[in-house]
């Protein structure tokens, strides 16, 4: 006897079922996350690069002002005008020249160089 208002799905019916769908958007779900997170990690490593070249820049500025002229440089401005430092490549750090006899100290100016 047939069912009346029965349809069978036959073996050749294609298509996906609902956890083949969902088993596909948890692995790409899994995949975007996992790229937001390395993608996170490259920034703040090129901003701590970033940051140490500055200060490498600014500490070889510096010497470079004391060797020419024998004494700390008494503010960046002095570096800049002497040609040795440029404002706008070096913003996340300060210089403090110290007292007589010690040496110049620099402090972050940004949060990513601390």
């Amino acid at each position: 006897m047939v069912a009346v208002g029965r349809k069978h799905r036959s073996a050749s019916t294609s298509g996906f079922t609902i956890a083949e769908l969902v088993l596909v958007l948890v692995v790409f779900t899994g995949l975007v996350l996992v790229a937001v997170v390395s993608l996170r990690g490259i920034r703040s490593d090129r901003a701590a690069t970033d940051c140490d070249t500055e200060l490498r820049a600014l500490k070889a500025a510096s010497s470079q002002y004391e060797a020419q002229f024998g004494v700390a440089a008494p503010d960046l401005d002095a570096l800049t005008k002497v040609g040795l430092h440029d404002v706008d490549s070096i913003d996340g750090w300060t210089y403090n020249p110290g007292a007589k006899g010690e040496d110049p100290t620099f402090e972050p100016a940004r949060a990513e160089c601390r």
